[in-house]
């Protein structure tokens, strides 16, 4: 049995990619590296229906982990790692249980052996920048995020992290100068950005009519990764997604 271990204040679940799909496949296709998955076929569509336990067991983790019970996420961990010793996925998921519990230097080595073995990898090199923001370190953030562009110059995401670390700063003119840059194509990511200067200016009612509009045009409930984010600098508050009707 996993020991318990005592949570930290709401914070920052979903924001590690390599643990979850969802995730994951925000960060991939922002990032412009989205890969078709290839449909299982003869052996590997045995492997698949051999694989119940261990799917049984990401799932408990994923449900455990993102309602912050982490003494249940431990203990389906521990199961994932029996099952899969050594797998990126299960790697991604202790490193992110690590970070999630305070433990960001041993997160960190984990995800820094992980880019070792995949150089290039975007989900990797963008946890690592985002240990960061989790120990409040902005200014170095802000810098291995910058870094991430010159080898992503087209991931959206990554531009929306700059404006919300502007916001962090306060350093405002970085923030507008970030949300500048993003493709000028209404997205979800391009409305979140405007709702967060405009939240971080006072503008409530703006900021939020933003986020609803986000969540209606662009898929209603598939955006909780972006209003986490928001919510981890205050602009927004955590629980309140779907985005609030009466707001």
């Amino acid at each position: 049995m996993a020991p318990s271990i005592p949570s930290r204040p709401p914070g920052r679940s979903r924001r590690w990619a390599a643990a979850f799909s969802l995730a994951l496949c925000v960060l991939t296709a922002t990032a412009g590296v989205a890969q078709e998955a290839p449909s299982p076929s003869g052996a590997a569509a045995a492997q698949a229906g051999e694989d119940t336990p261990y799917r049984k067991a990401l799932g408990e983790f994923s449900q455990a982990f993102e309602q912050r019970r982490f003494t249940e996420a431990g203990q389906a961990l521990a199961e994932l790692e029996k099952l899969r010793p050594g797998a990126p996925e299960v790697q991604g998921c202790r490193a992110a249980f690590l970070a999630e519990t305070g433990k960001t230097g041993k997160a960190r080595e984990i995800y820094q052996k992980m880019l070792e073995a995949s150089p290039g990898n975007f989900v990797y090199q963008f946890n690592l920048a985002e240990l960061f923001c989790l120990e409040r370190k902005y200014p170095e953030a802000k810098a291995a995020f910058e870094a991430m562009l010159a080898k992503f110059p087209d991931s959206d995401f990554v531009k929306l992290k700059l404006v919300l670390i502007g916001v962090a700063l306060n350093d405002r003119a970085s923030a507008i100068e970030w949300a500048g840059k993003i493709h000028p194509a209404p997205s979800a990511i391009g409305f979140y950005a405007q709702a967060a200067l405009a939240l971080s200016s006072g503008e409530m009612a703006k900021g939020r009519a933003l986020i609803r509009a986000a969540d209606e045009q662009f898929g209603a409930g598939q955006w909780r990764l972006l209003h986490d984010n928001l919510a981890e600098i205050g602009l927004v508050l955590r629980g309140d997604y779907p985005p609030g009707r009466g707001n």
